[in-house]
C-alpha cells in the first residue's frame, strides 16, 4: 500500500485486528507502522499519538456496538427487544471488548469512552426492562446494570467461554423479574 493511500480507516482496521489479536501489547507505532509499509510521519497525518489512535479504535468498537444494538432493537416489541439486547453478548467481539477495556486502563480518553458506551448500553436495559416488567426508575436501573454487568462479565471470560457464559445467568435474572413482576 502507497503512503499516500492510507487511510485513518485503515489504521483503525489494523489496530482493530491487533487489539483483537494480541491485545492493547500490540499498539506499537513503530511496528503498526511498519504493516503498514509507512513511517510515524505518515502516522501523524491521521493520530497525534498512542492515544489518539487508541481512541479512534475504541470509538469504533463503540460505534459497531452502538449500530448492533440499535439493529437488534429495531421494529420489536419490548420483549423482544430485551431478548435481541440480551443475545448482544453472543455476537460481540469478546477479543476487541477485553482489547478496548484494558487500552481504557492506560488511556483516560478510552475509559471516558468505554464508560459513555456503557452507560447506553445500561439505559437500554433499563429501559426495556421498565416496558416488559412495569419496573420504574432505580430499580429498573439496577436489574439494567445487572444485565449489562453479565454482558461484560462475559466478555472477560477465555476466548471459548465468552459466547454462552453470560446466557444462563441471564435467563435467571429474567425468570426472576417474570416471576416478581408478571408479564400481562
Amino acid at each position: 500500500m502507497a503512503e499516500s493511500d492510507v487511510t485513518a480507516e485503515d489504521w483503525v482496521t489494523l489496530g482493530v485486528a491487533l487489539l483483537q489479536r494480541e491485545g492493547p501489547r500490540s499498539f506499537d507505532i513503530a511496528r503498526i507502522c511498519g504493516r503498514l509499509g509507512c513511517d510515524v510521519a505518515d502516522f501523524q497525518l491521521h493520530f497525534a499519538d498512542r492515544t489518539a489512535f487508541a481512541l479512534a479504535v475504541a470509538r469504533h468498537w463503540a460505534d459497531q456496538a452502538e449500530a448492533a444494538a440499535r439493529e437488534a432493537r429495531r421494529g420489536k416489541k419490548p420483549s423482544e427487544r430485551l431478548l435481541a439486547m440480551l443475545a448482544l453478548t453472543v455476537d460481540a467481539d469478546a477479543d476487541l471488548e477485553r482489547g478496548v477495556r484494558a487500552l481504557a486502563a492506560d488511556h483516560p480518553e478510552v475509559a471516558e469512552l468505554v464508560c459513555a458506551a456503557d452507560d447506553r448500553h445500561e439505559l437500554i436495559l433499563t429501559t426495556d426492562l421498565a416496558a416488559v416488567y412495569g419496573i420504574a426508575g432505580e430499580e429498573a436501573q439496577e436489574f439494567g446494570r445487572v444485565l449489562h454487568a453479565l454482558h461484560v462479565a462475559a466478555m472477560t471470560r477465555p476466548a471459548q467461554e465468552a459466547k454462552t457464559w453470560g446466557a444462563g445467568p441471564a435467563r435467571a435474572v429474567t425468570a426472576l423479574l417474570g416471576s416478581n413482576f408478571p408479564i400481562e
